[in-house]
């Protein structure tokens, strides 16, 4: 796996995209998520039409199932800026 594009529910009844992380994914984990993943796929996205992230082509998306702790040291244009996964949890 490459990385994981991070949204937030807005409140709205959609999600908000606020960027992709990479770090904290480890072998273990990323062996632990990939067959969950692939229970959840969907052929689109699951994020707010005006929030969708530039270059997506060629991303496989999925079911908001899954829900992602990540530590971050700051926003930049509403995006989180250095993300890490701490961990992922169902729900």
């Amino acid at each position: 796996m490459t990385d994981l594009l991070i949204g937030f529910d807005a409140g709205d009844g959609g999600l908000t995209y606020v960027g992709r992380v990479d770090r904290g994914i480890s072998d273990e984990l990323d062996r632990e998520l990939l067959p969950k993943l692939e229970t959840l796929r969907r052929p689109k996205s699951a994020l707010a039409s005006g929030s969708r992230p530039k270059g997506s082509k060629g991303v496989t998306w999925v079911e908001p199932k899954l829900r992602a702790l990540v530590s971050f040291r700051g926003v930049s244009f509403g995006k989180l800026r250095h993300a890490e996964v701490k961990s992922i949890v169902e729900g």
